[in-house]
Order: structure tokens, then C-alpha cells, then sequence
């Protein structure tokens, strides 16, 4: 593989004149693929030196490419591209799924700090939390000939695409909403409103 890590064991090159222009063989190799060690012969020939072999071994380790942070990333931080780079990694390293390309991690918050040059474990990623539980939010509702708006308590926390339950605070109504932004979410169609505990408001027709 052309991109295998190649160690040598106890290398010692061989001498030549500074300017020659030395071209070196390798010869005789013998590599075996589930260790990764191998043993060669080095046949080194220079202008003005008499050629030299040598016998050289070592191991030839299969990599992966994988995505690794430029930094330390904080605990709940969201990736960004520039916070990524593409590395080579041992293969035999590789024992969990993890991010194999930018675009793959990019936009996920990290569940926990990311090491520099480390892979990116996928189960180290979630989507950032676009709604806290407890926190404010608008309330959209959108039906044929219908398009309101509220503010409401979230009973729950999540990100994009989760649905959770919102709270009217003025009318005391439970609503199943589907986050859509920032502090944002939109009521689920054909749902239910759910009264919360207490007086219902007057008037108020479930």
C-alpha cells in the first residue's frame, strides 16, 4: 500500500559521497500481511563507490484516513470545517466508527473534549441542542388560511427535527412541536392540545 507506515528496524544507511547520485533496489521481499512485518534485501549503487547490500526488515502498517480536530474541542462545541483536517492513522487503530470525511462531522456539537490529531469518534457527536428544557421559544402553527405565532416554554431540550412538548403559557396548553430553528418550533398538524395542570382558561375550547 502506498500509503502504509513503513518502520525499519535498526537501519543503518550505507555511506556515499555526498554528491553522487546513489539508486537503491529493494529486492527479495517478503512481507506478511496480517503482522505486517517483512525482510528485504537494499541494494545501494553510486558513482565512484562499490555497490552495497544490505538486509533490512521491519513492519508495513495499512492507514486510514480519518478525520481529526486542529485543537482541543470543548465539551458541546460545534465542529466547523476549519476545525477538521483529513490524517492518516494505523488501520489497526481504527476499532470504532469514525468520522471519514469533513463534511461528515461538520455542524455536530461534541458530547465531550476532543483531543488534537485524534480521530473523531462518531459516538462522540449529536446534534447541537437548538431548544433547552425550560427555555423560551416561538410557538408556529401553519394550516390552510392559518398562520400563527406564540411564545412558549419548552418542556424539553432537543435539536433540529426533534419533537417535543411546548407550553402555552396563556393557555395553559400542552402542544407537540416539531423543532425548526433556533428557540423555534412549529406545531405538529392534526395534534391534540393537551391541558396542563390547573384551571383551564375561560373559554377555552379543547
Amino acid at each position: 500500500d502506498a500509503d502504509a507506515e513503513v518502520q525499519m528496524t535498526g537501519f543503518n544507511p550505507p555511506m556515499i559521497p555526498p554528491d553522487a547520485h546513489p539508486d537503491a533496489q529493494v529486492t527479495q521481499l517478503d512481507w506478511d500481511r496480517a503482522s505486517g512485518r517483512y525482510t528485504a534485501l537494499l541494494s545501494v549503487s553510486a558513482d565512484g563507490t562499490d555497490p552495497v547490500t544490505l538486509r533490512i526488515s521491519g513492519r508495513a502498517l495499512p492507514t486510514t484516513e480519518v478525520v481529526v480536530p486542529v485543537r482541543r474541542i470543548a465539551a458541546g462545541e460545534v465542529l466547523t470545517a476549519a476545525d477538521l483536517r483529513l490524517a492518516r492513522v494505523r488501520t489497526s487503530l481504527v476499532r470504532q466508527p469514525v468520522a471519514l470525511s469533513v463534511a461528515q462531522a461538520t455542524g455536530y456539537a461534541a458530547q465531550r473534549s476532543l483531543m488534537q490529531d485524534q480521530p473523531v469518534l462518531i459516538a462522540e457527536l449529536e446534534r447541537p441542542a437548538l431548544v433547552q428544557r425550560r427555555g423560551r421559544v416561538l410557538i408556529e402553527l401553519h394550516t390552510p388560511g392559518i398562520d400563527l405565532t406564540a411564545q412558549g416554554i419548552a418542556l424539553e431540550g432537543g435539536a433540529a427535527g426533534d419533537h417535543i412538548r411546548v407550553l402555552n403559557p396563556a393557555s395553559r396548553a400542552v402542544v407537540d412541536a416539531e423543532i425548526v430553528g433556533d428557540g423555534q418550533v412549529r406545531v405538529v398538524p392534526g395534534t391534540t392540545p393537551v391541558i396542563a395542570a390547573g384551571r383551564q382558561p375561560q373559554g377555552y375550547v379543547p
